[in-house]
């Protein structure tokens, strides 16, 4: 056999990788200001590796040991030791560790890629093994002698062929590794970016929009000017509340993603705060010739939530619902109490959205329905109102039949903070005057005015 037909390809490393019985990753060290090690970041993992943990790849890749890892200090504190030797200093080691979440006993072997990188193996020991006197010298030899048979075994392959490829698939991986920390700057520049130029929106907008609240206070005393003026302010002033819809919501995602986006969680009934807030735009949706119904299986559920982030969930969904829903619709908002969560169910009767774009709905800047160019948004409300939904430790799915309408379900669970729940009175005051929201959440609607 010739030597070019003997090298062993990425693709056959990368097959081999993901059908080992042992779990494989390959990680970059996280270290403080001063240098010292903190943490480790994991940029390729085999499928061994995902099953013990009972995680996908999207869930692991890119993400720190400390957000993938259950109890992180208590069982990684002694490998992340480990794995800084070996990562800073280039020594292949190994221990025997027993992880406790796991139940399991496991050979832990490293190996040093380059300075801050390093290779791990995982062992798992059968019941026979852990019941044995086994330990780490006794497993395996150096240089991954059972990761070479693996090759060898399938391929026919000797060692000095293996050494040519593995120096050539840790090249490889040098340059994803280094082709996904640019990604990684380039979502930082992005997030960066997006919140710089929608604070720089913001401020010119609230100068047009306080100009324009003063010109309403002067056309109250001024009865007889032209209706035409009122008009042309009031779409002004509409198109300045859809500006500022889009600024807020691309402020607060960007939030999100930073990690600093806070929710102000008090106990609450959620049922009288949902009730509030839909029976406040009960006028808007009567206007446009849709029916309106509210009901609750239950007077009071107290909870934990934020009852501005519920009035900017509920306020989203019904704004959805009103643009899609031709008149002579219906529009139901029900809250269901199950066992230990609640559902809050946002149904119409409007256009639908096709089976085929139901996984686009949460998607940000994707717009699942067409129909209305009058009514397309930016395609950020519905993937905002997913990421709020989710801080309050809840899920939404959507369930839809084209030209027969949309049915938004929440499901949220029921806890209580260690206080005394709220008096309505303070529920009430959180939700008096929302008036301005719902003009934000609102104004790409455009009701019965001659714009």
């Amino acid at each position: 056999m010739e030597q070019d037909e003997m090298l062993l390809g990425v693709q056959d490393y990368c097959h081999i990788i993901n059908n080992m019985t042992d779990g494989y990753s390959y990680c970059k060290l996280t270290t403080d200001e001063e240098g010292n090690p903190i943490d480790y970041m994991f940029l390729q993992v085999n499928h061994a590796f995902l099953e013990k943990l009972g995680l996908t790849n999207n869930e692991v890749i890119g993400k720190p040991a400390s957000e993938v890892i259950a109890n992180f200090k208590a069982e990684e504190s002694d490998l992340l030791q480990l794995f800084s030797q070996v990562a800073l200093h280039g020594e292949r080691r190994r221990l025997k560790k027993y992880f406790s979440i796991l139940k399991e006993w496991c050979i832990v072997t490293v190996d040093s890629y380059k300075r801050g990188y390093f290779i791990v193996i995982y062992h798992f020991l059968s019941t026979a093994e852990s019941n044995q006197d086994v330990t780490p010298d006794s497993y395996k030899e150096e240089n991954f002698t059972y990761f070479n048979n693996a090759i060898i075994n399938e391929f026919g392959y000797k060692d000095s062929y293996i050494e040519n490829q593995t120096k050539d698939l840790k090249n490889r991986l040098e340059e994803k590794g280094a082709y996904l920390q640019k990604l990684l700057e380039y979502d930082k520049l992005k997030t960066d970016f997006f919140s710089n130029i929608s604070h720089e929106f913001k401020t010119p907008l609230n100068v047009i929009l306080g100009t324009l609240q003063l010109l309403n206070l002067y056309f109250k005393d001024n009865s007889s000017l032209d209706k035409r003026v009122k008009q042309k302010v009031r779409v002004i002033q509409q198109n300045c509340y859809r500006l500022l819809k889009l600024v807020n919501n691309l402020v607060d995602i960007t939030k999100i993603d930073g990690g600093y986006y806070e929710i102000s969680l008090e106990n609450h009934n959620i049922v009288e705060i949902i009730k509030v807030i839909t029976y406040s735009v009960k006028d808007y949706i009567e206007e446009k010739g849709i029916y309106f119904e509210f009901y609750s299986e239950e007077e009071e559920i107290v909870t934990a939530c934020d009852p501005d982030q519920i009035e900017r969930i509920m306020l989203n969904l019904l704004s959805n619902a009103i643009k899609f829903t031709k008149p002579e619709g219906r529009i139901t908002i029900s809250i269901k109490k199950r066992k230990d969560s609640l559902l809050v169910i946002v149904k119409d009767t409007g256009v639908g959205i096709p089976e085929d774009k139901l996984e686009l709905v949460f998607e940000r800047f994707m717009q699942a329905n067409k129909t209305f160019s009058r009514n397309n948004g930016s395609g950020i409300g519905l993937a905002l109102v997913k990421l709020l939904v989710e801080l309050h430790k809840g899920s939404i799915r959507v369930e839809s039949k084209l030209n027969e309408g949309s049915e938004f379900i929440i499901r949220l669970p029921i806890y209580t903070l260690d206080y005394e729940v709220n008096e309505k009175e303070n529920v009430m005051e959180v939700q008096k005057e929302p008036i301005e929201k719902i003009h934000i959440e609102f104004s790409d609607i455009y009701f019965n005015q001659n714009y």
